[in-house]
């Protein structure tokens, strides 16, 4: 089994009718209606690397910016102000208070799909990196069975066939653990829409309309995508389409998208942390 994180949890989930509110109150008691106290046990992995684009960027290729978080920034980090070293004010205030708030607390999310349709389509693989005041703090990674056959058009993207999940959990089984790590947070993802899409359907599969419903009504209107934020800040020029893999060579990071869930969020991690440097630049002369 692929699964790095799991919980002792093993609570009914039937029979679901909590509303939510937008507290933080509100989200750990649906997590507690939901499924119960849990353990937890962390695991970190290595990263690899290469380069190539995402079916999920096809499929959003208007993300906009409404998706980005604005919550407010740490006292150090507040956007628009004139830096030490006597350089302009901050063109981006709006995008350096989103990024830098992303940073102090946040969910970076990447999935891998049977297809583009979150009604008929399932989630084939999902990696989260729980983020604190800038840094990784934990790792959620499992391969999914999706109990169907996994479409040739999916596979000769992220090479994941049939045989490689046969054995690995199905959604239902990994629900409650997945959950507490990404309520509560701001999400982080490149085409963010599209992964909290499946996400919710997903829920709503199960039958947990709220957790669908919190996630599509609270989490995504607070989400931060990279996508739309890289177009803001990094002219089209200079990167042609705005893929995962484009912006991680043009912005030289490390890491680099492989199609697969837990790299491509370790790839979109260090693209926010880039993108909030580009965010806090002066203005070209």
């Amino acid at each position: 089994m692929h699964l790095l994180y799991r919980s002792t949890a093993g609570a009914s989930t039937a029979g679901i009718a909590v509303k939510f509110q937008q507290c933080d109150l509100a989200h750990t008691f649906l997590y507690w209606v939901l499924f119960g106290a849990g353990n937890t046990v962390w695991r970190e992995e290595n990263r690899t690397s290469n380069t190539c684009c995402s079916a999920k960027e096809r499929a959003c290729p208007g993300a906009r910016l409404d998706s980005l978080a604005m919550s407010t920034p740490p006292a150090n980090t507040q956007p628009g102000c004139n830096r030490d070293d006597g350089s302009s004010v901050n063109p981006h205030p709006r995008l350096e208070a989103a990024l830098a708030a992303a940073l102090e607390r946040c969910a970076v999310v990447d999935l891998e799909t049977t297809g583009l349709e979150p009604a008929t389509d399932r989630i084939i693989e999902i990696a989260v990196l729980t983020v604190e005041h800038g840094s990784i703090v934990g790792r959620f990674h499992c391969l999914l069975n999706p109990e169907c056959s996994i479409p040739a058009e999916s596979s000769n993207i992220n090479g994941l066939r049939d045989d490689d999940v046969a054995n690995s959990p199905t959604f239902a089984e990994v629900a409650q653990d997945l959950l507490p790590q990404v309520l509560n947070r701001t999400l982080v993802g490149h085409n963010v829409k599209f992964d909290v899409g499946f996400l919710a359907a997903e829920y709503a599969r199960l039958g947990h309309a709220d957790a669908a419903r919190a996630l599509t009504e609270q989490c995504l209107p607070q989400a931060l995508c990279t996508a739309a934020t890289a177009r803001e800040l990094i002219p089209r020029e200079a990167v042609g389409r705005y893929t995962l893999a484009n912006l991680a060579a043009h912005c030289g990071l490390a890491s680099s998208p492989t199609h697969r869930a837990q790299q491509d969020a370790a790839t979109t991690f260090d693209l926010t942390h880039r993108l909030y440097t580009i965010a806090q630049e002066p203005p070209q002369r």
